[in-house]
């Protein structure tokens, strides 16, 4: 949140009358009188900490019929105050600022603001700025479930916005991850019930998933983490049924995994002794070795930055995964045991037999004996469930089919069995 402007020349206290004709009149006019009126805040913190001001601040942004670009800095500047108000009345626990928030609707406006076609992506970065500060700094119990209720917020997660502004992207999960630490026991059936089967907390979250931000990844694996621990039947339900994110979670993993093989073969070429040992004619090595062998290349060491980089967003996805475990749900472990081993495993060991390398190198007897001790303890398991079949055939990453190629034969009017597919493979 912008700070306050502070220092310049002292203002007189103007009136809530006078302040309500400034934001009344034309677009422009009223943008210009409210950053003069406001600017400093009146002339002491007694003025501007009220519930006058508050008020005044609701009635100027009521006052907007619509929000475009000609009042688009002045609704910023109302949408950043009230933020501010409303914090400092939750931190000095002062309710009457958050029951004049109650009593104006101003959730209800809120939406209609972010509906409207034609506003700025700066009202909305600021909007969902303000509703992410204000849910950070909620903990009454009344408070929560105000904002909680009447499916304002469910609303607000679902309403399209334009993630190609990478501000909006930062606000918009910091929002959500805010809403997920507020999600628990007792507040869950506000976001998830029968008649609402939808759970915008966690299914818009995990849009995200593998955002290029690293932020971003962070507080979605933070919030997903958050709906995990919640021991409701209605919560494990729905993930249960909306299983593909664990699929997602074994396919972001083996591609983690491929991107830092490739890294590694172009560090390699980089590398001026990759070079000098392929060498094999006279002139070629006596140039490589005019070359400064021990030398990193400036390609090189930007090479190695960026595999240092991937090993250790590699080495968080794997804690992520162990945080996931910890939490102890069977159901997810299931899910997430079945999935790693379908979409990680299987297809990195299956193609180590799909290469062509000679039948008894170490990586081919790993792999056989890996697949192998796989179909043993997995043979009556849940995997050779009619969903695990089905899930082997419509893989989200690679097919099966691809993965393992002219070895594997497909059953015609029937999806193969575990059993088959790990025999075929071997």
């Amino acid at each position: 949140m912008r700070s306050r402007e502070t220092g310049g020349p002292q203002r007189e206290k103007i009136s809530r009358k006078t302040t309500r004709m400034w934001f009344w009149g034309s677009a422009g006019f009223a943008s210009g009188a409210f950053k003069d009126a406001v600017s400093h805040h009146g002339s002491s913190k007694q003025d501007f900490f009220t519930e006058g001001h508050l008020q005044d601040l609701f009635d100027a942004l009521h006052a907007f019929d619509t929000i475009d670009d000609r009042n688009r800095d002045a609704a910023v500047e109302i949408l950043r105050q009230i933020a501010e108000l409303l914090v400092w009345g939750e931190r000095h626990k002062n309710e009457a600022f958050f029951d004049i928030f109650c009593e104006q609707n101003i959730l209800s406006y809120f939406v209609d603001i972010v509906s409207q076609p034609r506003v700025a992506n700066a009202v909305k970065v600021q909007l969902l700025q303000t509703l992410s500060i204000l849910v950070q700094n909620t903990h009454r119990k009344t408070a929560i479930y105000y904002l909680f209720s009447n499916n304002y917020i469910n609303t607000l997660l679902r309403t399209p916005y334009d993630f190609s502004n990478e501000e909006l992207v930062a606000w918009y999960v910091s929002f959500i991850k805010g809403l997920s630490l507020l999600v628990n026991h007792d507040t869950v059936k506000l976001f998830l019930n029968k008649r609402a089967p939808s759970f915008p907390v966690f299914s818009e979250a995990v849009k995200f998933f593998v955002h290029r931000d690293s932020m971003v990844r962070t507080h979605v694996r933070t919030v997903t983490l958050s709906i995990f621990k919640i021991r409701e039947p209605v919560v494990e339900e729905f993930l249960v049924r909306h299983s593909a994110f664990f699929s997602h979670i074994a396919c972001y993993l083996r591609a983690q995994w491929a991107e830092r093989c490739r890294g590694l073969r172009a560090c390699r070429r980089l590398s001026p002794r990759y070079h000098a040992s392929t060498t094999t004619s006279t002139s070629s090595r006596s140039a490589a070795s005019a070359s400064p062998c021990g030398r990193d290349t400036p390609g090189t060491a930007a090479c190695v930055a960026a595999l240092k980089s991937g090993f250790s967003e590699c080495e968080e996805f794997l804690f992520y995964i162990q945080d996931i475990f910890g939490i102890g749900v069977e159901a997810y472990n299931t899910l997430l045991v079945e999935r790693l081993l379908l979409y990680t495993y299987l297809p990195l060991l299956v193609g180590c037999l799909c290469r062509g390398a000679p039948r008894e190198t170490t990586v081919r007897r790993f792999a056989c004996k890996t697949i192998r001790q796989s179909a043993a303890c997995r043979q009556d398991s849940s995997l050779q469930t009619q969903r695990s079949r089905d899930v082997i055939v419509d893989s989200p990453c690679t097919s099966t089919t691809e993965v393992v190629g002219s070895q594997f034969v497909r059953r015609r009017g029937s999806h193969p069995h575990l059993s088959t597919y790990f025999s075929i493979c071997i």
